[in-house]
């Protein structure tokens, strides 16, 4: 497993050791997007010093320190300290499995193809504990800016900056899901496969701090055992990771303890996974990536099956499925995701109404359909049913929501849907799928 020195600390086994190593930088690619520092550390040691005195050392010292933001009143000092460059792969894909649903009174017991979406999921580019465990998953990454990396942002706010390597892209997630034993939620997972996968680098600035427990107890047992905290960096006032594997802090069963903007709600789940026409499947699967990498040494553990994959241990970077996380880019790749949703929903629903024998409900989309499916999905159906229709003969008044269409048989809707997704497909897509046929290789991995 690889051992990263950063600032002057060895990482290894979740605990921080002294080394009198260089710091190590990585070398990234043009296609590399990162998060700036949005502060220096200074403000890191202020802001994590609130933390730090509520569970050891002195409260009244560390909000003095904070809210003062003077020198007469310094921020209780880390043993180590590091500014570092987390490499994290945000996914777009689209994957296919076999699952048998739960019969019910509409739903026959019989294999079925479904088809799941993980749009806007994160993935680490690195195995490194205990940061290649956390989740930095959250809206609020839209709202700040991303750069393309440069050597200029080796070092900001007059401190030099670790940038650890990608170790390895995500491109084996799929095979390494085959491997694994199926579960209760009936997706058979030998069967998976990718189709497409958009995967956008991105680096996520953190600090990285040590402390030395000093309870107020003297009889703590826990007295100068050291403890890490984690800080977000990409906005001011992130989250906090506090690392609590040696179960020193309340409560003592979790493992990470988050403190921050995301303390109440809790951090979003890494992956998600939507399943038009199959809505019971999304949660278990999404649940199961989650659960695969939420243990300890579950990058290292896929890591070695991306080497086996991958014998040259070396990142193919001209590897057309790797995208700049450009907002052209993601929309693109994103529009050509949902019209596949749009797709599968209605090629769903109209194998289920055959099934059943309903020739009536079959046949045609009613108001009610458009009103239980609403806006708010990530579809977006209302939008997508005038376009089809502009094409046909059933639009007949401008679109609101209090208008109805005539009806529309589910099945011509998928396949103008279809069409429609097929007009978007993105070039590195269609450039990707070109390759693979001249390799006598299948359009799935």
């Amino acid at each position: 497993m690889h051992l990263y020195r950063v600032s002057g600390i060895a990482l290894r086994n979740r605990s921080f050791s002294r080394s009198q190593s260089s710091v190590a930088t990585a070398a990234y690619p043009d296609r590399v997007q990162a998060y700036p520092f949005a502060f220096g550390l200074d403000k890191a040691l202020r802001y994590a010093g609130r933390l730090v005195g509520s569970i050891s050392h002195s409260p009244i010292r560390s909000e003095a320190a904070y809210y003062l933001r003077s020198h007469a009143v310094s921020p209780i000092q880390p043993e180590f300290a590091a500014a570092i460059y987390l490499p994290t792969w945000v996914i777009d894909a689209e994957v296919k499995a076999d699952f048998w649903p739960k019969p019910d009174n509409e739903t026959p017991a019989r294999k079925r193809k479904v088809t799941g979406y993980l749009v806007n999921s994160f993935m680490p580019g690195f195995a490194l504990e205990p940061f290649s465990r956390l989740n930095f998953k959250s809206d609020d990454l839209q709202e700040y800016l991303l750069l393309p990396f440069s050597k200029l942002m080796e070092e900001q706010h007059d401190q030099k900056i670790t940038c650890i390597p990608f170790a390895f892209t995500p491109f084996s997630l799929p095979s390494l899901v085959r491997k694994l034993k199926d579960v209760d939620h009936a997706v058979k997972l030998g069967s998976l496969k990718a189709h497409v996968m958009a995967a956008y680098p991105i680096l996520i600035p953190v600090y990285a701090l040590q402390y030395k427990h000093r309870p107020q107890l003297q009889d703590d047992q826990n007295a100068n055992k050291i403890f890490s905290i984690i800080l977000e960096a990409y906005r001011p006032n992130g989250n906090l990771f506090l690392d609590n594997s040696h179960k020193m802090f309340k409560p003592e069963e979790q493992e990470f303890i988050i403190d921050g903007p995301q303390k109440s709600t809790g951090m979003q789940q890494p992956f998600d996974v939507q399943t038009p026409g199959a809505p019971q499947v999304p949660m278990g699967l999404a649940d199961l990536i989650t659960t695969l990498f939420g243990r300890e040494s579950a990058m290292a553990a896929y890591f070695s099956h991306w080497k086996e994959e991958n014998p040259s241990e070396e990142i193919d970077w001209k590897d057309l499925r790797i995208r700049e996380y450009a907002d052209e880019e993601v929309e693109i790749n994103r529009d050509f995701l949902s019209w596949g949703q749009f797709e599968s929903f209605y090629s769903s629903r109209s194998d289920l109404l055959a099934s059943i024998h309903d020739p009536v409900r079959a046949a045609q989309v009613t108001r009610d359909t458009l009103a239980l499916l609403g806006d708010s999905t990530v579809m977006k159906v209302r939008p997508k049913l005038v376009d089809i229709a502009r094409r046909g003969s059933w639009f007949t008044r401008s679109w609101a929501y209090d208008t109805e269409i005539e009806p529309i048989s589910v099945r011509e809707i998928a396949e103008r849907a279809k069409e429609m997704r097929s007009e978007r497909k993105p070039e590195w897509l269609a450039k990707w799928q070109t390759q693979r046929r001249m390799k006598g290789k299948q359009l799935w991995f």
